[in-house]
């Protein structure tokens, strides 16, 4: 993204958003394009076979985990599978279902970086095919992605992602496996040297974009992937996946620690993260803030109703709500038998609707008016980096919230006065019921929560620090 001027922005971190031009982002993802093809097509050969498969697959392409927006019915065309397909999909175990130490989806457990996303096998998301002469182009729809398959004969890349010796040096940039074409890599530069501040959103673009240094920069790192994957590591039963997840969080943490000599500002979430990062003068803290709302009225709020809002194909939210069902909600029901799980967001597991005391909304265009209506919002994470969003949403709703110590990482919050904190499933489903049956403690902690929000993060403190990140690129230019 690149900027001449800041200026207050609308939502979030959009706020930051807002004193930018997104270009950066319709350079590399100019591709992308909503998909013209038919909804599932014909698997019809096209030719002799040659020396890959020539198959037309131009279509559109679903599954269970598409969003809503895919249409439903019985004259949807369903792919045949051969019984090699039949036997692979049989053994597969996705992260949604299994959770991220019972996966064996090689892109959560082996690839490192992350490899081609096995949509069909693993997640069933829709993604677009378009086949031509010399190669299939996958459009997918989660993360905005696409992928290139050739098959002209051309030899395999030899060198991708990091299991040679490069990939220990802390300056190896191929830690995500993507690469931008160079034609956008030049309109990219020139666009840069036309501006005063270039905003970068994540240093896998800087990664990709094949380039070290960035002066007159500021890089917005919402996650640090060395968080990430030690976290996912805690929740490992196998020793090995134990030690790859460990391994990551080493690589990422090297090279995330030479982000202040690539980039004249570096932006966190959060105080931890900028300690992680060395506490230079170039990091600077800009937390995920929310845009300014008037108070929720605790009128609405229906008693013994509980929420979750979040994209539920991210793995930290989907793993959290499947353990906070799994092992919370049980202990929950046991002493609030009338009490009511629901869950908002793009990308539901179907099994969660059959739950008793669940009900699954999907995605909501306007989702305050529901929110509204809950007693008070968990946030069971578990696995994951950086600040939730979703927790100064609620605060600045006056939304009570019940947590786990790493959904509210980052917030300088205490346990009892802001939210409730709990890791254990007991503790947290016993904070559950408190807020449902105690209506004094839930408005105590709304109240609490509203004002973190108005001193911490409302729009004007939010783009004081935005302004003091700019300044410091142009400052720190060379």
């Amino acid at each position: 993204m690149l900027c001449r001027y800041a200026r207050k922005g609308t939502e979030m971190r959009q706020v930051m958003a807002g004193a930018v031009i997104a270009l950066c982002a319709a350079v590399v993802l100019s591709a992308q394009t909503k998909s013209p093809w038919v909804y599932y097509p014909l698997d019809t050969a096209t030719g002799d076979g040659g020396p890959a498969p020539k198959r037309d697959l131009s279509g559109t392409w679903a599954g269970p985990g598409s969003t809503d927006a895919i249409p439903r019915g019985a004259n949807a065309e369903k792919p045949s599978l051969t019984p090699l397909a039949q036997q692979i999909i049989s053994q597969r175990k996705p992260i949604g279902r299994y959770g991220p130490a019972g996966t064996n989806d090689p892109q959560a457990r082996f690839c490192d970086p992350l490899g081609f996303p096995l949509n069909f096998i693993y997640q069933n998301r829709a993604m677009s095919v378009g086949t031509m002469p010399n190669r299939v182009v996958f459009l997918l729809q989660f993360g905005g992605f696409w992928r290139e398959v050739w098959t002209d004969g051309r030899p395999l890349p030899r060198k991708v992602g990091g299991d040679d010796r490069d990939s220990l040096d802390p300056t190896y940039m191929g830690g995500h496996g993507l690469r931008v074409a160079a034609t956008d890599v030049r309109k990219l530069e020139e666009l840069c040297e036309s501006h005063d501040v270039v905003w970068v959103q994540r240093s896998l673009l800087a990664d990709a974009l094949g380039r070290w240094h960035w002066p007159r920069a500021v890089v917005d790192v919402d996650d640090l992937l060395s968080q990430f994957h030690k976290t996912r590591a805690r929740c490992q039963r196998d020793p090995r996946q134990f030690f790859l997840d460990m391994r990551r969080s080493w690589l990422w943490r090297r090279r995330e620690a030479r982000l202040p000599e690539r980039f004249a500002s570096v932006v966190v979430c959060s105080e931890a993260d900028k300690q992680s990062l060395g506490n230079g003068n170039r990091v600077h803290i800009v937390p995920n803030g929310f845009a300014s709302l008037n108070r929720g009225d605790s009128d609405k709020r229906i008693p013994k109703r509980i929420g979750f809002i979040g994209v539920l194909g991210y793995e930290p939210n989907r793993d959290g709500v499947n353990w906070f069902i799994d092992r919370v909600w049980p202990r929950v029901r046991c002493q609030v038998p009338d009490a009511e799980f629901r869950i908002v967001g793009a990308l539901p597991d179907v099994r969660w609707e059959r739950i008793p005391g669940v009900r699954v909304l999907g995605h909501l265009d306007q989702s305050c008016g529901e929110l509204d209506t809950w007693s008070c919002t968990v946030v069971p994470v578990r696995v994951g980096a950086g600040t939730r969003v979703k927790i100064a949403e609620a605060f600045a709703r006056g939304l009570p919230v019940v947590s786990t110590s790493l959904g509210a990482f980052g917030y300088a919050v205490e346990n009892g006065r802001e939210l409730l904190l709990a890791d254990r499933p007991e503790e947290f489903a016993a904070a559950c019921v408190q807020v449902c049956l105690m209506p004094g403690v839930a408005e105590t902690l709304g109240y609490f929560g509203r004002m973190y929000y108005e001193e911490q993060l409302s729009e004007s403190i939010l783009l004081a620090r935005v302004t003091q990140a700019v300044e410091g690129a142009l400052t720190g230019r060379s």
